[in-house]
């Protein structure tokens, strides 16, 4: 419990910085393990759980429900920095090569990628899963059975809606240079 608590606190009292591009804000909260805070305090409750004494496990439910507000707020906060980037540079946001649309550019055509009889490229979306749940939970799965060669962590385009997210994936633009057969803007993302 207060490995956890003591890594929530610590992360939590670190500075939001407005870094100069998305790419850096992606890795900051990445590489920060800035994702984990909620599953670490969600770990620390299961274990304050296991405490048999209850003053002591009423006392710590209190730190662990203070910590929560702090973790929620700081996390509000670094959403905000990031909306105010994207909202103060619009383009910079819908040309990043962080956006999800670049998938398969990164990972298909500039690999060379080509089919096989033998060999299958499988792209799976997990549509609204927090980057926690997959590094701690899905991936760990996945692995068992599959080889994970390579990833990374993309913003979705805004507004994160489930067909215009994956149809800007597969399309590799933003619904905003969505083409038709004339050439010409479409809403049809078929």
């Amino acid at each position: 419990v207060l490995d956890e608590a003591a890594t929530i606190q610590y992360r939590t009292t670190q500075e939001i910085a407005a870094l100069s591009t998305l790419d850096n804000q992606v890795k900051w909260y990445v590489q920060g393990h800035y994702y984990d805070l909620e599953y670490a305090h969600a770990r620390a409750i299961m274990s304050s759980a296991k405490i048999k004494d209850e003053s002591l496990r009423s006392k710590i439910q209190m730190l662990l429900d203070k910590l929560r507000e702090q973790l929620r707020d700081y996390l509000d906060r670094a959403d905000h920095v990031l909306a105010k980037q994207i909202q103060q540079n619009w383009h910079a946001y819908s040309t990043s090569p962080e956006l999800s649309p670049n998938i398969l550019r990164d990972f298909v055509e500039r690999a060379r990628l080509t089919p096989t009889d033998t060999a299958c490229l499988w792209l799976i979306v997990f549509d609204g899963m927090r980057f926690d749940t997959w590094e701690a939970v899905v991936k760990p799965r996945l692995q068992q059975v599959f080889e994970i060669k390579k990833e990374k962590a993309y913003l979705s385009p805004l507004p994160s809606w489930t067909s215009i997210a994956r149809t800007s994936i597969t399309a590799g633009r933003t619904p905003d240079l969505w083409k038709g057969y004339h050439n010409n803007f479409t809403y049809n993302q078929a």
